[in-house]
């Protein structure tokens, strides 16, 4: 039932935002109280099999789109500027937490129209080619100095968010060029209709809803494979990828609102498997603290490079 966790954080933010009462309540939930958790209780493990229906993935587009709808409608009616950055960071935050995750969970799936689901998501927050480049790009290039989404030793975050969204556009664009443009037309026309609609105002404020959500995406690939390479043999050929190319966590908050994404080394050896079915794996390199604490790390460079380096 943990895995439902997300639901509950939805449901607050939308009576937040709704009530024009706490319209930041899903930011700070995900970005002050849960840091605290995962601080105060560093050293809690997940147990080493967990299990929970799909269904807390699959339900998740049809609540991510009523949340959005929800967001977007009380945005239109509402002046404060204050009310409306909070309505952004909230909206970016959950869609860019649960919506971009179970995404990601989705898109890898065998089935096609669960992979529809996990495209579906992404185009909440325009950002369906991700997709493309994730799964045939990033998974085969892994750990080297051709994947875009591979963190280099002492590379900043801000770096890091200007080289690894321009290379998985350029990605995407060689590996499936039909589908990005595709992709980038249907951001278009949704843009468009939301335009007509609603108007320019709450165009406005979708594509903030959607610069967050990337961001916090982009913070997540970066704190996952931060400064680790593979090994290659005598001819150059970079060697497979092992569990020590991996940053993992286990902490139980991280796991829980994001579908075992700290396992994340048991999901590149085997990207088809469901979250339930991921296990802890002890030859994965280990983060001191869950994502949540991570990712504002991350934002003061000097101090994740002095963290990290200990642990590279």
């Amino acid at each position: 039932m943990l895995y439902f966790l997300p639901y509950l954080v939805i449901l607050i933010s939308s009576i937040g935002i709704w009530s024009g009462t706490a319209p930041w309540a899903g930011f700070i939930i995900l970005f002050v109280l849960f840091p605290i958790i995962e601080w105060l209780f560093k050293n809690a493990k997940l147990s080493q099999k967990t299990t929970s229906s799909d269904f807390a993935v699959l339900s998740m587009p049809f609540a991510l789109s009523i949340f959005l709808g929800l967001s977007l409608w009380t945005a239109k009616f509402t002046g404060d500027s204050l009310q409306i950055a909070g309505i952004i960071f909230s909206s970016g935050a959950i869609i860019g937490g649960f919506g971009i995750t179970s995404a990601h969970e989705l898109i890898h799936r065998r089935k096609k129209w669960q992979r529809a689901f996990g495209v579906y998501n992404l185009t909440l927050v325009n950002f369906a080619y991700w997709g493309v480049e994730h799964v045939f790009g990033h998974h085969k290039l892994v750990s080297t100095p051709s994947d875009t989404a591979t963190a280099r030793v002492n590379e900043s975050l801000y770096h890091f968010f200007v080289r690894n969204y321009l290379g998985l556009n350029r990605g995407c664009f060689k590996l499936e060029p039909k589908k990005y443009f595709t992709y980038w037309s249907l951001s278009l026309i949704n843009s468009l209709l939301v335009f007509h609609f609603l108007g320019l105002k709450v165009l406005l404020i979708w594509g903030g809803i959607s610069a967050v959500a990337i961001l916090l995406l982009l913070s997540v690939d970066y704190i996952e494979h931060y400064g680790l390479l593979r090994s290659q043999d005598q001819a150059g050929n970079y060697l497979g990828f092992k569990p020590e190319h991996s940053w993992d966590t286990e902490s139980p908050l991280t796991n829980y609102i994001l579908f075992n994404l700290g396992r994340h080394s048991a999901h590149h050896q085997k990207a088809s498997l469901a979250f339930s079915s991921l296990d802890s794996n002890s030859d994965a390199k280990q983060l001191p603290y869950g994502y949540s604490v991570m990712i504002l790390i991350s934002l003061l460079p000097p101090i994740y490079f002095r963290i990290m380096k200990k642990l590279v």
